[in-house]
C-alpha cells in the first residue's frame, strides 16, 4: 500500500491539509464542470477550453510518457499551523487569497517560505494527487540536466556546438549554434512562436509528429541575427538541448533526471514526461507532477540546490543560470523583455537581488526568491497562452511582489481557550487514531508478532503504548477548537525533531469528562 500524502512517525500521523475551494471557480461551466472536467484527445487537448482543466491535470493519460519515480523517503515539507491571512494590491484595490482564486483560473496555488507551506489551494475539483502539466516550466529542468552533464563531464563546455553531440545537425544552422546560446534562446534562427496555431511552432510540431524531431529541427535553417546577440524565444532550441543530453549521457532525459533530481529531491509522487514515437522526451514542455513536488523543486532552487546539507544541484551552474549579472546586457530584465530577463532557460526578475522564475503557458509558474527562501507555485487554465494578454499575468506577479514585501500582511491565529479536559486527551490521540490502522503501522515499522513470540493483541497494546508515550514527550499546540453542545472539534499540532505531527478529531463530553469520539485522523 502506498501512502501518497501521509508521513508516518512512530505512533503518529502527519496530515497534509489543504483547501479546496467550495466557491464557484471562474468560468467553471465553460471549462467543463457539468461533465466532470473531462480531458481531451491527442488532437485537441492544447487548445480546447472545454477540456483544459482535465487535460492539464491528466496529460499522461493522453500522451505517451516515461515515469520518474518518487523517492523512497520523501523530503519533509513542514506546514504552518494555520494559513496566514495574506493580502496584495492590484489595480488600486486590496485582495485576499480567496479573492485571487475567485478572480483567476487557478487550478493549484502553493506558497512556501523557509521550506514551510503557508498556503495550499486547489479549485475546479483538483486534488493534491493530481499531476499538473508544466508546459514550459520544464525548460528549466532541461537546463538543470545540462548543468548536471557539465558537472559529470558528459558535456565538455557550454561553448561546444550542438553538432558535437548531434552529428545529424552538422551543416545546419542549429548545429552550428553553441549550447550556451541555445540555453539563452539566442540562436538567431528565424522562428515564430505565438501559440495561435498558425506559427512556426505549429509547423514544427506537425513535422515532428509526421516524421521525427531531428527532421523538424533541420527544417528551420535560416539565421536572421548573429547568434548570442538577441533573446528570441523559440521552444525548438530546448528540444535540441534535450537531444544533446540523451546523446552525451547515453540515457533518456527522464532516466537521467530521475537519478539526478527527482529521487534526490525527495519527491513524494511519481512524475511523468511526455515522449514522442522515437522515445525522445518533449524537453520543452509536458512534464507532469503534483503541486507539492513542484514546491519541493522551487524550495531546492531557493536553497541554491542544497537539501539537508547535501548539494543536489550543480551550484555554480545554477547561480550563473539565474543571475542577470552573469548574462550579456541583451538578456537583462527590461532588455530581453519589457519585464523579465533571461538566463539559461530561466526567467530572471528585475531588481538587484537574484530572483527568478520557471514559466509555462496558460498560467504555470514557479517564482523563487533565494534571499528570503520564498517560493510561489501556480498552475492554471488561463484563457490565453500568454497570460500577459489578460489580467492573470500581472495579478499573479502582484501577489508575488506583495509576498516579497512588507505589503503582505500576515495575521496570526488568535489565542484559543479550551476545556481543561481536552488538553489531557491530546496526548492519547495517536492510540485512538491507531486503533483502526495499527496493523499497517506495525508493518511500516517491521513489527512481527510471530517473530517476537507475542499474540497480536498484546503486541498491538505494547506498540500503542510506546506510540503515545512518544507523543506525550512533546508539547501539543492547539490550532483550532470549536465546541457545540457536548461535542468539541479539535485540531492540534506537535513539533518534534522529526517534523510536524498534525492531528484532527472530535471529543464528546460525558458529565465533566471528555472522551475521543467519532473519526480521528
Amino acid at each position: 500500500m502506498r501512502f501518497s500524502n501521509l508521513l508516518y512517525l512512530p505512533g503518529a500521523l502527519l496530515l497534509c491539509m489543504f483547501i479546496n475551494s467550495t466557491a464557484a471557480a471562474p468560468d467553471e461551466a465553460l471549462l467543463g464542470k457539468a461533465h466532470g472536467y473531462p480531458y481531451g484527445t491527442y488532437k485537441n487537448w492544447y487548445y480546447d477550453e472545454a477540456t483544459r482543466v482535465g487535460s492539464f491535470s491528466n496529460l499522461d493519460k493522453i500522451l505517451l510518457n516515461r515515469t520518474l519515480e518518487r523517492a523512497q523517503f520523501p523530503s519533509m515539507l513542514r506546514r504552518a499551523p494555520v494559513e496566514p491571512t495574506l493580502r496584495y494590491e492590484f489595480q488600486g484595490k486590496s485582495y485576499s487569497i480567496d479573492d485571487f482564486m475567485q478572480r483567476q483560473r487557478i487550478t493549484g496555488l502553493l506558497i512556501l517560505k523557509d521550506g514551510e507551506i503557508l498556503v495550499e489551494r486547489y479549485q475546479y475539483d483538483r486534488k493534491p494527487g493530481d499531476r499538473f502539466t508544466s508546459h514550459s516550466m520544464v525548460k528549466s529542468i532541461t537546463s538543470l540536466a545540462i548543468g548536471f552533464a557539465l558537472e559529470d563531464k558528459s558535456i565538455g563546455s557550454l561553448d561546444d556546438k550542438a553538432s558535437k553531440y548531434l552529428p545529424e545537425l552538422a551543416g545546419y544552422t542549429y548545429g552550428d549554434t553553441s549550447l550556451r546560446n541555445l540555453l539563452r534562446m539566442s540562436s538567431g534562427v528565424k522562428f515564430t512562436e505565438d501559440y495561435g496555431g498558425q506559427d512556426d511552432l505549429a509547423r514544427f510540431a506537425e513535422i515532428w509528429g509526421k516524421r521525427n524531431l531531428v527532421e523538424a529541427i533541420q527544417t528551420f535553417d535560416q539565421r536572421e541575427t548573429e547568434d548570442g546577440t538577441r533573446f528570441h524565444y523559440a521552444s525548438v532550441q530546448t528540444c535540441i538541448l534535450g537531444l544533446v543530453i540523451r546523446s552525451a549521457t547515453k540515457k533518456t532525459l527522464s532516466d537521467y533526471m530521475d537519478e539526478k533530481l527527482w529521487k534526490p529531491m525527495g519527491a513524494e509522487e511519481d512524475a511523468t514526461w511526455s515522449i514522442d514515437l522515437q522515445g525522445n522526451e518533449t524537453a520543452e514542455g509536458s512534464f507532469n507532477a503534483v503541486l507539492r513536488d513542484y514546491g519541493r523543486l522551487g524550495t531546492l532552487l531557493a536553497y541554491d540546490g542544497m537539501l539537508n546539507g547535501i548539494q543536489i544541484l550543480p551550484k555554480s551552474y545554477l547561480l550563473e543560470a539565474t543571475d542577470w549579472h552573469s548574462q550579456p546586457q541583451a538578456f537583462w530584465p527590461g532588455k530581453a523583455t519589457g519585464l523579465f530577463g533571461y538566463g539559461y532557460q530561466f526567467w530572471i526578475m528585475p531588481g538587484e537581488k537574484r530572483r527568478f522564475a520557471l514559466i509555462g503557458v496558460y498560467g504555470q509558474m514557479i517564482y523563487v526568491d533565494p534571499g528570503s527562501k520564498l517560493v510561489m507555485v501556480q498552475t492554471g487554465v488561463a484563457r490565453n497562452a500568454n497570460i500577459y494578454n489578460e489580467s492573470m499575468g500581472l495579478e499573479s506577479y502582484s501577489l508575488w511582489s506583495a509576498l516579497e514585501s512588507k505589503n503582505a500582511t500576515i495575521q496570526p491565529l488568535a489565542t484559543l481557550t479550551i476545556p481543561a479536559g481536552v488538553n489531557q486527551l491530546l496526548g492519547r490521540l495517536a492510540a485512538a487514531w491507531g486503533s483502526s490502522n495499527i496493523d499497517e503501522l506495525m508493518v511500516q515499522y517491521h513489527v512481527n508478532y510471530k517473530r517476537d513470540g507475542k499474540d497480536r493483541v498484546a503486541l498491538r497494546s505494547e506498540f500503542l503504548e510506546g506510540a503515545f508515550s512518544f507523543i506525550r514527550s512533546y508539547e501539543w499546540k492547539l490550532t483550532e477548537f470549536r465546541e457545540e453542545g457536548n461535542l468539541a472539534y479539535v485540531k492540534a499540532i506537535v513539533q518534534t525533531e522529526l517534523g510536524q505531527i498534525r492531528v484532527e478529531t472530535q471529543f464528546i463530553k460525558n458529565g465533566d469528562r471528555w472522551y475521543v469520539y467519532g473519526n480521528q485522523r
